[in-house]
């Protein structure tokens, strides 16, 4: 079995099952989804995304140090996502 071709599959079904969940309004059940994705080797496109995901769901349940944490991985990757910057705003806030 070659795990280079299973490893993208998994992380594509792990972010569709996230969005479900999400789209079914269970935030919980949707961030251990996002929490499974980011834990696997993920394209940059794919962990911004994930992360991004992570960063709002730990915003939601006020829990700024791990989104903090997340948008910190997003501005690793990509410096200029406007999205991160402003997340990255309201974990300053107190």
């Amino acid at each position: 079995l070659d795990m280079d071709l299973v490893v993208p599959l998994v992380s594509e079904w792990r972010i569709d099952r996230a969005k479900l969940l999400e789209a079914m309004d269970d935030e919980e059940a949707a961030r251990v989804q996002w929490l499974l994705a980011s834990e696997l080797k993920l394209e940059p496109t794919q962990e911004i995304e994930v992360r991004l995901a992570l960063a709002k769901s730990f915003l939601a349940l006020g829990d700024k140090d791990e989104a903090a944490y997340h948008l910190t991985r997003v501005l690793d990757l990509d410096p200029k996502n406007a999205e991160a910057r402003e997340l990255m705003k309201l974990t300053d806030e107190d």
